[in-house]
């Protein structure tokens, strides 16, 4: 991914394993291997202003979903009735 190729220009300073492994593997191989799941540093305002547009565009996604949900059920429900 671009974060992982270039991470300085997304403002993350550290990438590292993620701390949980060691719980799972002894130091010397936690320090030796470079695990699938990364930890990383950085900005953390950076992150929040980069991350807003998804997020916003998340919630949009959801509205229209519960809109689209309710308005069949309630649709299915009138239908349901007329059928009785």
């Amino acid at each position: 991914s671009p974060v992982w190729q270039n991470p300085k220009d997304f403002g993350i300073k550290a990438v590292f394993n993620h701390p949980n492994y060691t719980t799972l593997f002894p130091p010397e191989i936690y320090r030796q291997m470079v695990f699938m799941i990364q930890a990383y540093r950085g900005e953390l305002g950076y992150q929040r202003k980069l991350w807003e547009p998804v997020k916003r565009k998340v919630r949009e996604w959801k509205k229209a979903l519960f809109y689209c949900t309710n308005s069949f059920v309630s649709m299915s429900s009138k239908t349901t009735s007329l059928a009785l």
